[in-house]
Parts: structure tokens; sequence; C-alpha cells
């Protein structure tokens, strides 16, 4: 019975340290999120409006 109880106890352990590393991951997956956002936005900025997709050219023009 001693043993049982040893065993849940590490699983509940192991359960919690699982999900705060899913915590964290996803807060780094956001951040990086707001990363990409921003950096699209300034490459946007900087390609200026010749240079930007659109429905003919949805790539846009290569640098």
């Amino acid at each position: 019975m001693h043993l049982d109880s040893d065993i849940r106890l590490s699983l509940a352990a192991e359960a919690a340290a699982l999900e705060a590393h899913a915590v964290m991951l996803g807060e780094a997956i956001e951040m990086l999120d707001a990363d990409i956002r921003a950096a699209t936005e300034r490459l946007a900025r900087l390609r200026g409006p010749d240079d930007t997709a659109s429905p003919s050219n949805p790539r846009g023009r290569l640098p």
C-alpha cells in the first residue's frame, strides 16, 4: 500500500512539473508570435508600398 502512495505522489509531482513546462512553453510561443508580428510589420515598412504583397503578387517582390 505504501508503494501505491509513493507512486501517486511521484505522478502528481511529475504532472505538476509538466503543467509548469506547458505554461512556460505557451508563454514563449506568445512572445515569439509577437516578435514575428513586429518583425513582419517592420519589414513591410522597410519594403514600402511597391514591394508589398498583393492579390496578383501574393509573395511580394523578392529583396
